[in-house]
């Protein structure tokens, strides 16, 4: 019986820590929480595709908080999250991005410590994405 109620408690503690893990968190506390490195984060924020033209760059976006302008942000406002073949894209029902580069959604992945390449931003959190659910396009600024 000891063993039983053990058990019990032990996964009911196991559900409730992976779960805290996958609730959609907001970008400033993802920013403010360096203990989420390495463990796979769910963010709700804004992006815009792609980053740069250039080919070391091409797969990769920048997460910034929704209200703020993507131009004006820095390496301590944001995150790059970087797009693998393997990234699923999930758009909203009746979702066009139209004109604009900028969407709001969320993002799904590991974060880490990364290095961007050709702009020699070091220590820049990034958020290797596995899935980008995509909400709204926004009007750029």
């Amino acid at each position: 019986m000891k063993r039983l109620l053990s058990a019990a408690i032990f996964s009911l503690f196991a559900l409730s820590a992976s779960a805290a893990v996958h609730r959609p968190r907001s970008l400033e506390d993802v920013l403010g929480n360096p203990g989420l490195i390495g463990h796979r984060i769910d963010v709700v924020a804004c992006a815009g595709v792609p980053l740069s033209d250039a080919p070391s760059q091409k797969n990769l976006i920048l997460v910034f908080p929704c209200g703020a302008s993507a131009s004006d942000m820095d390496e301590s406002e944001a995150v790059i999250g970087r797009l693998t073949k393997a990234t699923v894209f999930k758009p909203a029902a009746g979702w066009q991005m139209g004109d604009s580069p900028l969407f709001n959604g969320r993002f799904r992945g590991v974060l880490r410590k990364g290095t961007l390449p050709g702009r020699g931003m070091h220590n820049m959190l990034v958020i290797d994405l596995d899935e980008v659910d995509f909400h709204a396009s926004l009007d750029p600024e």
